[in-house]
């Protein structure tokens, strides 16, 4: 469902939900989006502001620990399925933002920041190859900016 969104829809990184508070954005470049076989994978260049060193730090002690997305479903797909709820599938989805949060929508996700000591050199963002496999369906990575 987030293949296209993920090439054409403009995105901002927020937390918790917090349009005041944007920690990153795709048109700017500093948000990257992807999609694995795990799911939407996420890599924020986080500002160098107070605020932005203070959500690097919130989930660097683990107080923030989990994701939420913010989307509308273009596209869906529901099967019926003896004795069991209905299965709903997402085909094409709007994509608005992507944020680290205190209460999730969705238990089964994962925040965490990465080192990124190589920026220093490069001030590149921080390659999601190598993330840990055990990470659930949306990752954040946040690097921080070299000083």
């Amino acid at each position: 469902a987030f293949d296209e969104a993920v090439e054409t829809d403009d995105v901002v990184a927020l937390w918790n939900h917090n349009d005041d508070l944007v920690l990153g954005r795709t048109k700017s470049g500093t948000l990257k989006l992807s999609v694995d076989e795990i799911g939407l994978a996420i890599e924020i260049d986080p500002p160098d502001t107070q605020w932005g060193r203070d959500a690097v730090t919130t989930i660097e002690r683990g107080d923030v620990y989990q994701m939420s997305f913010a989307f509308d479903v273009i596209d869906e797909k529901w099967t019926k399925r003896d004795g069991m709820l209905p299965l709903r599938e997402l085909i094409k989805v709007k994509l608005y933002d992507v944020s680290p949060v205190t209460y999730p929508a969705y238990a089964d996700t994962d925040v965490a920041v990465r080192a990124a000591d190589h920026l220093k050199e490069t001030d590149a963002h921080v390659p999601l190859a190598g993330y840990s496999a055990d990470v659930a369906r949306n990752r954040l990575a946040i690097a921080e900016r070299a000083l």
